[in-house]
């Protein structure tokens, strides 16, 4: 539980960023979140 906890840290902040950035970066942080997410679960 406290990875996934991490993880949602790591996405929330990431999301933060996104504001701040072009949509071309912003589709690639999304992407690149999402990936950890699924890895995350798959692991459980």
């Amino acid at each position: 539980m406290e990875v996934m906890r991490r993880q949602m840290q790591v996405i929330s902040g990431c999301l933060h960023a996104l504001k701040d950035r072009d949509a071309t970066w912003c589709h690639k942080e999304v992407v690149l979140c999402s990936l950890l997410v699924s890895l995350c679960a798959a692991h459980l």
